[in-house]
């Protein structure tokens, strides 16, 4: 029942008053185990699928590829506020790729006056990356964002814009190869929600600024391809430019890699000003978060399917009702 009574407080004073000048929280939220293992510092980062939420122009690989993501949050209390997320990226060719993503929250039972019902939000969307030349790639997404809380319901559009530039053969030597990516995102760029008629918020706008640097060593392991032991360091500054707002936040993490099968991460993220309450979007504040990749390269693996398979964990703090939250995403890389 707290829970409940939790979010109902939260929805009329977001809508009623005009000092608290952002809504739908939940669009902060971050989705996808690696980014948030690696303390969201993962705006430069070139992923597929699960860059999807902090950089689409992430998504671009150097082969044509169909991934598919699915990344998984549970519950924070008993059926109250998971988080569940679907993306798809069809590669059409190393320059251009098109993508769409499926995100539901479920904010579990609601009290209103006439009785208890469940609200959720959602956003679905689609992307386009393209590689504008050699080193530099744009993503634009268009999406619908809605939070279905009758009679508090709201519905809107946005869109993001961004950017990487990737800078090749930073520091190689004869040993090791590396790749040094700058990424930027505008964020939530679209019409304000309007829970009480008159009365509008606009949504959470925010600039994420970062970098990533990836090193691998020249050995590999018999006839695979696959690199030994590979490294990624990376970093976000992330601002939320809303109009008397004055928040924001830094992360970053390191990632070590064996075999390009086994991952294993540790980040830390910090947020200005530091809150004492949950939050019901940005649940992540201040901490150290860990987490761990698997993944199977069967196209590498002397199959004959041109599959990989990923699964990805991560742990972060939550400074308020929960010690820690964790986060789960499975992913399909089929090179076509």
């Amino acid at each position: 029942m707290f829970p409940a009574l939790f979010l109902l407080i939260g929805l009329v004073t977001e809508a009623a008053f005009p000092q608290f000048t952002t809504s739908a929280g939940f669009l902060l939220q971050s989705l996808g185990a690696r980014g948030l293992a690696l303390g969201e510092g993962y705006v430069a980062v070139a992923d597929g699928g699960q860059s999807l939420y902090w950089n689409p122009a992430g998504v671009l690989r150097s082969e044509k590829a169909t991934q598919f993501a699915f990344t998984h949050r549970p519950d924070l209390f008993r059926n109250f506020l998971s988080f569940d997320c679907a993306t798809l990226v069809f590669q059409l060719n190393p320059r251009l790729a098109v993508a769409a993503h499926f995100n539901y929250v479920d904010f579990g039972p609601t009290l209103f006056e006439d009785g208890v019902r469940d609200t959720h939000a959602y956003t679905v969307g689609v992307s386009l990356a393209v590689q504008v030349v050699s080193n530099l790639r744009t993503g634009l997404t268009a999406k619908r964002v809605a939070h279905e809380a009758d009679p508090f319901s709201a519905h809107s559009v946005a869109a993001d814009l961004d950017l990487i530039y990737r800078l090749e053969n930073i520091l190689n030597t004869r040993a090791s190869e590396s790749q040094l990516n700058l990424g930027a995102s505008l964020s939530n760029l679209g019409q304000k929600f309007e829970y009480i008629e008159g009365q509008t918020n606009p949504l959470p706008q925010f600039l994420r600024l970062g970098f990533a640097y990836d090193i691998t060593s020249s050995s590999r392991w018999g006839n695979t391809g696959l690199s030994n032991l590979g490294m990624l360091l990376s970093f976000e500054y992330q601002n939320l430019l809303n109009e008397r707002e004055n928040i924001w936040e830094w992360g970053g993490g390191v990632e070590v890699r064996f075999l390009e099968i086994v991952a294993l991460r540790v980040g830390y993220h910090e947020r200005h000003p530091k809150t004492k309450a949950t939050l019901l979007g940005k649940t992540l504040e201040t901490g150290t978060t860990v987490g761990f990749g698997l993944s199977l390269p069967l196209n590498k693996l002397n199959t004959s399917l041109p599959l990989n398979l990923q699964f990805d964990f991560a742990s972060a703090p939550q400074n308020g009702f929960v010690e820690d939250y964790q986060m789960y995403t499975f992913g399909v890389n089929w090179e076509r």
